[in-house]
């Protein structure tokens, strides 16, 4: 998103601010973390002594179920892949190992060039 400012101010507007309400609402995880992102900041407020109480602390907001993950099937995999590949993505050593070794992204992202190259069937430790 840019942040370029405009002299028409109606520019700078999105959404419900300009009345054309695009019926986006926040996901309830969205909703969930800002509440406890508040009540955070207030806790510590009031361990400070600048506010005399936490008011979000009497707010109860029920967190919400965890989606359940629809893994990619073996032919949705391949195709990423091939497509990677064709593309000359710079990053597909790490797709590879990702979808074929079941590495995490922090394990993947932690890898240094030349650990795995695109010919060798091995990674090696440094």
């Amino acid at each position: 998103m840019s942040w370029s400012v405009h002299s028409n101010p109606k520019r700078r507007q999105r959404c419900c601010a300009i009345g054309k309400c695009c019926k986006s609402e926040p996901s309830d995880w969205t909703v969930h973390d800002a509440y406890m992102t508040l009540r955070a900041a207030l806790s510590n407020a009031v361990r400070e002594e600048i506010l005399p109480r936490n008011v979000a602390a009497n707010i109860k907001i029920p967190v919400p179920r965890k989606r359940k993950v629809k893994p990619w099937s073996v032919d949705e995999a391949r195709t990423f892949l091939e497509s990677a590949r064709t593309r000359e993505d710079p990053m597909y050593p790490a797709y590879v190992l990702v979808l074929v070794l079941g590495l995490r992204l922090g394990e993947a992202l932690g890898l240094r060039s030349g650990c795995a190259g695109r010919t060798s069937t091995s990674i090696r430790r440094r």
